[in-house]
Order: structure tokens, then C-alpha cells, then sequence
């Protein structure tokens, strides 16, 4: 009988443990997903007419995207709604949503800065949701074309047809993003590029994340202009 009720016990006591590991789990990993569209895309399904015929010569093109930061005074400390982790202020979370901020103001959208963008947003501003963004918040200017894993000959094509690639890193879980403006030398390269950095508004380097704060280059999220 003891038997019995000592078994009984530890079946219990798995289950409740199995159930607790599974809302664990859950937890962790609910709202994982930078964006809702679930395309896996190809380099193919992404470029769709866009052309690049490598020279052997250094490559210069610079698009004139004007930086914002996510650490203006005018809207670093408002909360963004979404299931990030706290504290879900611009300031602290916003890099792809002033990301985004930065590239449809280059395409045109005037009524976007990242203030508004977040109130545009709503419950999709955090995680942020890119295709969201092209759909509801653009004013009729972007276009959202997918994401790839660090593709040189796809992020060159972009910025030689006039559109800003946004460039992913990551590191350890943790993901920051800014706008690829400028290519001056090997396009093959990740030195050869600026980005518009919107921790704090400023140009520079695009291995600034990966050399003096330890990210990995990982990812394009891309848009057209509409």
C-alpha cells in the first residue's frame, strides 16, 4: 500500500513538475518573434528585379537617410506596449522601431518619427513587427519584403536601388538594429559600411556593434519604398 501511494506521489509530482517546465518554457520563449509574418524568404523572393554588377572596383554609394535616436529626451522614456521584457521604453527597447522610423521617413512618410510610430503601433511596437509597420504605419510609403541571414550581394543591391537595408545583431539573446546607409570600399565587406546607429543617432561604422561591443552581424530586415 505504501508502494502504491509512494508511486502515486511521485507520478503526481512529475506531472505538476512536467506542467511547471512547460509554462516555463512557454514563458520564455512567448513573443520570441521580431515580427509576425512567418515566410521563410530566399535571396531570390527578396532581390525581385533588383540588379548589382560587381566591378572589382571599390563600391561608393551613400543614401541620405536622416538619423533619429532612440534616446531623444522627446520620447526615450515612453512605454511601448507589446510583451518585452520591462522596461519597454523607447530608450531602452526602441532600436527597431526608430529602425524602422528612419527608413520610412526616407521613403516619405513625414507623420512617423519614433513617437508616433509607437503610438501607430500599438501592442505590435514591442516586439516590434515589421510587416505590421509596412501595413499600418507607413502613410503609404514602404514596402515590407522579408528578412534574410547577412547577405552581402543583398544588402549592396538594396542600397544601389535606394533602399536602406536595417541590419540585425545579436548577442546572447539580446538584438539591436540600425539603418545601412553608406558603402565605401569592398562591398563584400562589413567595415566598408555606415549605419545610422539609433542608440544615439549617430554614423558609424557597421562593425561597431560586432568589434567594441561584442554582436554578431547576423540579419537584413528589408523594405521598398511603395
Amino acid at each position: 500500500m505504501r508502494v502504491k501511494v509512494a508511486r502515486g506521489l511521485i507520478t503526481a509530482l512529475v506531472l505538476v513538475l512536467a506542467s511547471a517546465w512547460s509554462i516555463s518554457a512557454f514563458s520564455a520563449t512567448s513573443g520570441a518573434s521580431a515580427y509576425s509574418d512567418k515566410t521563410v524568404y530566399t535571396r531570390e523572393s527578396v532581390l525581385q528585379g533588383l540588379t548589382f554588377v560587381p566591378t572589382g572596383e571599390p563600391v561608393v554609394i551613400r543614401l541620405s537617410v536622416l538619423p533619429y535616436n532612440q534616446n531623444d529626451p522627446a520620447w526615450k522614456t515612453d512605454l511601448m506596449a507589446g510583451t518585452c521584457t520591462v522596461p519597454r521604453t523607447i530608450g531602452a527597447k526602441g532600436c527597431a522601431l526608430t529602425s524602422a522610423s528612419m527608413v520610412f521617413r526616407y521613403y516619405g512618410a513625414l507623420s512617423k518619427n519614433p513617437k508616433q510610430m509607437n503610438v501607430c503601433m500599438g501592442s505590435s511596437a514591442c516586439p516590434f513587427c515589421w510587416d505590421v509597420a509596412a501595413a499600418s504605419c507607413d502613410e503609404n510609403k514602404a514596402v515590407w519584403y522579408g528578412d534574410l541571414p547577412l547577405d552581402f550581394f543583398t544588402m549592396i543591391s538594396y542600397l544601389n536601388s535606394g533602399y536602406p537595408p536595417i541590419l540585425q545583431y545579436s548577442k546572447a539573446g539580446d538584438l539591436h538594429f540600425a539603418v545601412v546607409t553608406t558603402c565605401n570600399g569592398d562591398w563584400q565587406l562589413l567595415t566598408s559600411y555606415l549605419v545610422n546607429d539609433p542608440w544615439d543617432g549617430m554614423s558609424r561604422s557597421a562593425s561597431y556593434w560586432v568589434t567594441t561591443k561584442g554582436y554578431v552581424a547576423e540579419k537584413i530586415r528589408l523594405y521598398r519604398k511603395g
